[in-house]
Protein backbone atom coordinates (compact mmCIF):
# COMPACT_ATOMS: atom_id res chain seq x y z
CA UNK A 1 0.00 0.00 0.00
CA UNK A 2 2.66 2.10 0.54
CA UNK A 3 3.72 2.61 -3.01
CA UNK A 4 0.37 3.02 -4.12
CA UNK A 5 0.07 6.14 -1.92
CA UNK A 6 3.53 7.32 -2.27
CA UNK A 7 2.75 7.28 -6.53
CA UNK A 8 -0.21 9.48 -5.41
CA UNK A 9 1.47 11.94 -3.07
CA UNK A 10 4.66 12.46 -5.64
CA UNK A 11 2.27 12.97 -8.56
CA UNK A 12 0.58 15.76 -6.40
CA UNK A 13 -2.85 14.33 -7.45
CA UNK A 14 -3.97 13.70 -4.08
CA UNK A 15 -2.85 16.76 -1.96
CA UNK A 16 -0.89 18.97 -4.59
CA UNK A 17 1.05 20.56 -2.03
CA UNK A 18 3.06 17.20 -1.79
CA UNK A 19 4.30 17.49 -5.17
CA UNK A 20 7.96 18.50 -5.33
CA UNK A 21 8.37 17.26 -2.34
CA UNK A 22 8.66 13.58 -3.03
CA UNK A 23 12.67 13.65 -4.45
CA UNK A 24 12.53 10.48 -5.37
CA UNK A 25 10.34 6.86 -5.25
CA UNK A 26 11.14 3.44 -4.49
CA UNK A 27 8.41 0.99 -5.00
CA UNK A 28 8.78 -2.48 -4.35
CA UNK A 29 6.89 -5.09 -5.48
CA UNK A 30 4.35 -2.57 -6.46
CA UNK A 31 3.29 -1.08 -9.70
CA UNK A 32 0.67 0.86 -11.52
CA UNK A 33 -1.37 -1.88 -12.56
CA UNK A 34 -1.59 -5.28 -10.29
CA UNK A 35 -2.63 -9.00 -10.71
CA UNK A 36 -6.28 -9.70 -9.62
CA UNK A 37 -5.39 -13.09 -8.50
CA UNK A 38 -2.93 -12.01 -6.53
CA UNK A 39 -5.16 -9.20 -5.06
CA UNK A 40 -7.69 -12.08 -4.28
CA UNK A 41 -5.37 -14.44 -2.50
CA UNK A 42 -4.67 -11.22 -0.30
CA UNK A 43 -8.25 -10.77 0.03
CA UNK A 44 -8.12 -14.28 1.25
CA UNK A 45 -5.68 -14.88 3.70
CA UNK A 46 -6.14 -10.95 5.24
CA UNK A 47 -9.79 -10.25 5.15
CA UNK A 48 -9.95 -12.98 8.48
CA UNK A 49 -6.39 -13.60 9.80
CA UNK A 50 -6.84 -16.95 11.77
CA UNK A 51 -5.91 -17.04 15.46
CA UNK A 52 -3.30 -19.03 16.87
CA UNK A 53 -2.93 -20.80 20.95
CA UNK A 54 0.56 -19.92 20.57
CA UNK A 55 3.33 -17.10 19.21
CA UNK A 56 5.06 -20.12 18.04
CA UNK A 57 2.29 -21.36 15.68
CA UNK A 58 1.80 -17.63 14.77
CA UNK A 59 5.17 -17.59 13.42
CA UNK A 60 4.60 -21.11 11.63
CA UNK A 61 1.90 -19.05 9.77
CA UNK A 62 4.03 -16.10 9.09
CA UNK A 63 6.21 -17.93 7.89
CA UNK A 64 4.02 -19.58 5.22
CA UNK A 65 2.16 -16.28 4.37
CA UNK A 66 5.32 -14.43 3.84
CA UNK A 67 7.51 -16.66 2.28
CA UNK A 68 7.83 -15.06 -1.00
CA UNK A 69 9.63 -12.22 1.27
CA UNK A 70 12.76 -14.46 0.43
CA UNK A 71 15.52 -15.33 2.44
CA UNK A 72 14.79 -14.49 6.32
CA UNK A 73 16.65 -15.62 9.29
CA UNK A 74 15.64 -17.18 12.19
CA UNK A 75 15.85 -14.54 14.35
CA UNK A 76 14.05 -11.71 11.89
CA UNK A 77 11.11 -14.31 11.73
CA UNK A 78 11.04 -14.34 15.05
CA UNK A 79 11.54 -10.40 15.85
CA UNK A 80 8.27 -9.77 12.39
CA UNK A 81 6.22 -12.04 14.71
CA UNK A 82 6.87 -10.67 18.07
CA UNK A 83 5.65 -7.27 16.35
CA UNK A 84 3.20 -8.52 14.32
CA UNK A 85 1.16 -10.19 17.16
CA UNK A 86 -1.73 -9.34 18.92
CA UNK A 87 -3.67 -11.45 21.56
CA UNK A 88 -7.06 -11.62 21.52
CA UNK A 89 -9.57 -11.58 24.86
CA UNK A 90 -9.79 -15.03 25.06
CA UNK A 91 -5.65 -15.67 25.08
CA UNK A 92 -5.06 -16.78 21.62
CA UNK A 93 -2.78 -14.47 19.00
CA UNK A 94 -3.43 -13.37 15.64
CA UNK A 95 -1.69 -11.18 12.97
CA UNK A 96 -1.68 -7.32 14.59
CA UNK A 97 -3.39 -5.60 11.68
CA UNK A 98 -7.02 -4.03 10.84
CA UNK A 99 -8.60 -6.80 8.47
CA UNK A 100 -11.03 -4.11 7.14
CA UNK A 101 -8.07 -3.09 4.88
CA UNK A 102 -9.43 -5.50 2.90
CA UNK A 103 -12.29 -3.44 2.33
CA UNK A 104 -10.72 -1.40 0.02
CA UNK A 105 -10.01 -3.79 -2.59
CA UNK A 106 -13.76 -4.66 -2.36
CA UNK A 107 -15.97 -1.33 -2.21
CA UNK A 108 -12.83 0.09 -4.64
CA UNK A 109 -11.46 -2.52 -7.04
CA UNK A 110 -9.80 0.64 -9.17
CA UNK A 111 -8.17 2.45 -6.36
CA UNK A 112 -4.86 -0.01 -7.29
CA UNK A 113 -4.72 0.97 -11.06
CA UNK A 114 -2.47 3.57 -10.89
CA UNK A 115 -1.17 4.43 -14.38
CA UNK A 116 -2.75 8.57 -14.50
CA UNK A 117 -0.66 8.45 -11.53
CA UNK A 118 2.52 7.15 -12.29
CA UNK A 119 2.54 8.78 -15.84
CA UNK A 120 2.83 12.22 -13.92
CA UNK A 121 5.42 11.01 -11.86
CA UNK A 122 8.55 13.26 -12.87
CA UNK A 123 11.50 11.98 -10.66
CA UNK A 124 13.73 8.87 -10.31
CA UNK A 125 11.79 5.75 -9.22
CA UNK A 126 13.38 2.28 -8.13
CA UNK A 127 11.11 -0.40 -9.07
CA UNK A 128 12.15 -3.57 -7.28
CA UNK A 129 10.15 -7.09 -8.15
CA UNK A 130 10.53 -10.13 -6.83
CA UNK A 131 11.09 -12.76 -9.70
CA UNK A 132 8.33 -14.72 -8.41
CA UNK A 133 6.02 -12.06 -7.42
CA UNK A 134 2.41 -12.82 -8.26
CA UNK A 135 1.42 -9.26 -8.20
CA UNK A 136 3.45 -7.42 -10.39
CA UNK A 137 3.39 -9.16 -13.73
CA UNK A 138 6.64 -8.38 -16.17
CA UNK A 139 4.55 -7.07 -18.68
CA UNK A 140 3.49 -4.31 -16.02
CA UNK A 141 7.18 -3.68 -15.41
CA UNK A 142 7.90 -3.74 -19.04
CA UNK A 143 5.21 -1.14 -19.92
CA UNK A 144 6.49 1.27 -16.74
CA UNK A 145 9.95 1.29 -19.03
CA UNK A 146 7.77 3.36 -21.89
CA UNK A 147 5.67 5.32 -20.00
CA UNK A 148 6.00 8.11 -17.43
CA UNK A 149 9.33 8.21 -15.86
CA UNK A 150 10.55 5.05 -17.70
CA UNK A 151 10.35 6.87 -21.08
CA UNK A 152 12.06 10.06 -19.30
CA UNK A 153 14.71 7.90 -18.54
CA UNK A 154 13.80 8.09 -14.38
CA UNK A 155 13.20 4.77 -13.80
CA UNK A 156 15.42 1.52 -12.74
CA UNK A 157 13.58 -1.68 -12.57
CA UNK A 158 15.33 -4.43 -10.97
CA UNK A 159 14.03 -8.41 -10.74
CA UNK A 160 15.10 -9.94 -7.19
CA UNK A 161 16.25 -13.57 -6.91
CA UNK A 162 14.47 -15.79 -4.77
CA UNK A 163 11.35 -13.50 -3.72
CA UNK A 164 8.02 -12.65 -4.74
CA UNK A 165 5.46 -10.57 -3.26
CA UNK A 166 7.41 -8.29 -1.57
CA UNK A 167 11.31 -8.38 -1.27
CA UNK A 168 12.06 -7.83 3.15
CA UNK A 169 15.16 -5.89 1.60
CA UNK A 170 16.80 -7.42 4.77
CA UNK A 171 19.88 -8.62 3.07
CA UNK A 172 23.21 -6.44 1.51
CA UNK A 173 22.33 -7.30 -2.15
CA UNK A 174 19.13 -5.38 -1.88
CA UNK A 175 20.22 -2.84 0.55
CA UNK A 176 22.65 -1.85 -1.88
CA UNK A 177 19.95 -1.36 -5.01
CA UNK A 178 18.20 1.03 -2.41
CA UNK A 179 21.26 2.65 -0.95
CA UNK A 180 22.93 3.16 -4.48
CA UNK A 181 19.65 4.25 -6.30
CA UNK A 182 19.20 7.10 -3.45
CA UNK A 183 22.59 8.12 -3.27
CA UNK A 184 22.32 8.27 -7.83
CA UNK A 185 19.24 9.82 -7.33
CA UNK A 186 20.15 12.67 -5.19
CA UNK A 187 23.21 13.46 -7.13
CA UNK A 188 21.23 13.59 -10.20
CA UNK A 189 22.91 11.08 -11.82
CA UNK A 190 20.98 8.66 -14.08
CA UNK A 191 19.41 5.92 -13.58
CA UNK A 192 20.86 2.49 -15.51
Amino acid sequence: MGGAIGMLCAAGRVEPRLQGRVRSLLLNDMAPQLAQSALDRIKAYAGQPPAFATVTALEGFFRQVYQPYGWLSDAQWRRLTETSTRRLPDGRVTPHYDPAMVQQFIHHPQDYLNWEHYDALDLPVLCLRGVDSDLVEREVVEAMRHRGPGARGQLQAVEIAGCGHAPALNVPDQWDLVTDFLRRSEAGEPLA
